[in-house]
């Protein structure tokens, strides 16, 4: 009995993140993952998802760029466990080093947990900074700039000038 309600529990606390991440309601979202169970879901969830879209997304852009194309390094902003360094890490073999900004400090930690298995060194030694979106990017320039779900936990005006300092990086 404890397995299924516990089982439940987890498809509910899946739910909410998948429904808290896609929903955008325009507002800074102050904890869209507020336990552990939340972040155990996201990483059986979305993180696959997200992976799968990054990763055509950055596929595509390879495409439109040429073979020769290639990126050797990335800032991540909304990297939550650092699904889209793992994208660019498959996509991009040159990936020399990578920045993940994330507001979710138990969200960095298992991402740098995560990382430590990964065969690619800019993910292993990426650097994790916790920060909110909307307090600046930090200082620096790169090849690629991802914000992919992040987005949608912002207001309009904030989302607006987010994008404006990541294009100019």
């Amino acid at each position: 009995r404890e397995r299924n309600s516990s089982g439940a529990k987890g498809a509910a606390e899946a739910a909410v993140v998948g429904t808290t991440i896609t929903s955008g309601g325009g507002a800074l979202v102050s904890s869209a993952m507020p336990g552990d169970l939340e972040r155990a879901a996201y990483l059986a969830v979305r993180m696959p998802a997200t992976f799968a879209a990054v990763s055509a997304a950055l596929s595509w852009t390879r495409e439109v760029c040429g073979e020769d194309f290639e990126i050797r390094n990335m800032l991540d902003l909304g990297s939550g466990p650092g699904t889209a360094l793992w994208a660019a890490a498959q996509l991009f073999p040159m990936l020399a080093s990578a920045t993940a900004v994330e507001r979710d400090a138990r969200l960095i930690e298992m991402g740098r947990r995560l990382a430590v298995n990964s065969d690619c060194a800019a993910v292993r030694q990426a650097r994790w900074l916790c920060s909110d979106l909307t307090a600046g990017l930090p200082a620096g320039q790169w090849e690629l700039v991802v914000c992919s779900y992040a987005l949608n936990e912002i207001g309009e005006a904030q989302r607006a000038a987010l994008i404006a300092q990541a294009w100019a990086r």
